[in-house]
């Protein structure tokens, strides 16, 4: 065969990928205990540290639940950037208005509709009111919880419990 002969060939080439099958005995097993493994360790480290820039997160965090929760408990300001499926989970959203009850306004409309989301969120910043739903800004013991926390909370409650005597 010619260098030029040689050279064509190489140009057409095509990749050959060989698939392992690992789904049969203790192979896949262990392969997928180390990846566990290393992700659990990677996420330790991520939530031990002083300061991580969001937009360096590895997008797999971002859809894991525990991760999720103890990541914006210590860095809260970047919730925004959450996935919608957390936006919309009631365990999520509990958890981080339990540690900042601004970040309720980042919740789905319907856990602003929610009594126990809301309470939780009143109950660490009353100002946290103003992001309710407005059926929930008309309920007497969610708008006493967030007065007692922020008197100015009550600029956020219905008209009608505001002028209540």
């Amino acid at each position: 065969m010619s260098q030029q002969q040689h050279n064509d060939d190489c140009k057409t080439c095509s990749v050959i990928i060989e698939l392992i099958d690992f789904g049969i005995g203790t192979c896949y097993s262990n392969l997928q205990n180390k990846f566990h493994n290393y992700q659990k360790d990677l996420i330790k480290w991520m939530n031990n540290r002083d300061r991580v820039d969001d937009r360096f997160l590895p997008i797999e965090f971002m859809h894991d639940r525990s991760f999720v929760v103890d990541y914006f408990k210590k860095f809260p300001h970047n919730f925004e950037s959450v996935a919608d499926e957390f936006k919309n989970d009631k365990q999520v959203i509990k958890e981080v208005v339990r540690n900042l009850g601004c970040l309720l306004t980042f919740a789905s409309d319907e856990l602003k509709n929610d009594r126990e989301v809301v309470l939780e969120a009143v109950k660490q910043d009353g100002s946290t009111l103003q992001y309710a739903s407005n059926e929930l800004r008309n309920d007497h013991e969610i708008v006493l919880e967030a007065v007692k926390q922020e008197g100015e909370a009550l600029e956020y409650a219905s008209n009608e419990l505001r002028n209540d005597n």
